[in-house]
């Protein structure tokens, strides 16, 4: 399941099979005009997916305008029919780098950021988000970031801090993101954060860090040492130097993190190679064909295979093309 920004509609492909290879379902899942960016879609406790995307509808405005967070429960698996749309946050210039994710009481939560910067949760009344939805601020410097469920059933936000182009990571204190938060600062000059939890059951985040007067610029992986990431962190410079695109990462079958990423204009894999990606870490290449990106960043997933999947764009002469990568193997090594 992918959701996407296509010809100005919000839209989602459903794959036939594990690999995409077809025959696969392309639906324009909300028509209007100039909605779908910063979509990001999850399965729902009901089974049904669920996305959250920004709607910008009607001719180009002002920044802080006519820019809205809604929601489609999809009907069925492919979201080809029965959908329903409702627009969670009618606030101006809200909508941006929105992530969703199911909370422990099953209902979905979404985090996202407005045109002044703020970082906002909300915690929907139900699974549809028709109803009952609660929204708040829970940073007034914000960048982008991902956010995910712990293990202890809180939600986890990595992001930059715009004003001080820092890196820090918001543990909520409650399972709506209201109260008892703690913020912690990791690091300085982060882009493209990643987010998800290990095998024992500790953050890991994956970002580019610009050089600093003590560290050279690269890919680098940040292990938590605790599930609020506010005590013993360790940091690993993956792959070192510049041009590294957007990065994703996640936790292989084999319980290792998997990251992928754009490198001089090729689709990279890098299989690390323990938990905490600290040594032997493998990096392949697996589309050096796509000389240029017209997406940032590409989109990981362990398949029910237990195979990496990668979602990314290439640009073409005619546009865009998506594209689908379903690896062979764990590490993704193009000759097992």
């Amino acid at each position: 399941m992918i959701s996407y920004y296509r010809s100005g509609r919000l839209t989602v492909l459903h794959c036939g099979n594990r690999a995409c290879s077809g025959p696969n379902t392309v639906t324009s899942v909300d028509r209007q005009r100039g909605v779908g960016y910063s979509s990001s879609v999850t399965i729902g406790a009901d089974g049904l997916p669920l996305i959250a995307y920004g709607s910008h509808p009607g001719p180009v405005a002002p920044f802080t305008r006519k820019r809205h967070l809604k929601v489609v429960h999809c009907g069925n698996r492919a979201c080809s029919r029965g959908n329903m749309i409702t627009t969670v946050d009618k606030q101006p210039a809200v909508g941006f780098g929105s992530e969703v994710v199911i909370g422990a009481d099953k209902r979905p939560l979404i985090s996202y950021y407005d045109g002044t910067e703020h970082l906002r949760v909300l915690h929907c009344g139900n699974r549809a988000c028709t109803f009952g939805n609660t929204s708040s601020t829970v940073s007034s410097d914000f960048d982008g970031g991902p956010m995910l469920i712990g293990r202890d059933g809180l939600p986890l936000i990595a992001y930059a801090d715009s004003t001080d182009d820092r890196f820090d990571v918001l543990h909520c204190g409650n399972r709506t993101c209201t109260s008892g938060n703690t913020t912690t600062t990791l690091g300085g000059y982060p882009h493209n954060l990643s987010l998800t939890i290990g095998r024992d059951g500790l953050p890991l985040t994956s970002y580019f860090a610009n050089a600093t007067s003590n560290q050279s610029a690269g890919e680098e992986v940040l292990h938590c040492g605790n599930r609020a990431c506010t005590s013993g962190n360790t940091k690993t410079a993956v792959i070192g130097g510049y041009g590294i695109g957007g990065i994703a990462i996640a936790i292989g079958a084999d319980g290792r993190p998997v990251l992928a990423y754009q490198f001089g204009g090729e689709l990279k894999v890098t299989h690390c190679g323990n938990r905490t990606c600290s040594s032997h870490n493998h990096a392949y290449v697996v589309n050096g064909r796509s000389t240029q990106f017209a997406a940032p960043a590409p989109a990981l997933a362990i398949g029910a295979d237990g195979l990496p999947l990668v979602s990314y764009v290439v640009g073409s002469p005619s546009g865009g093309q998506l594209k689908v990568l379903h690896c062979s193997n764990t590490a993704c090594r193009p000759h097992p």
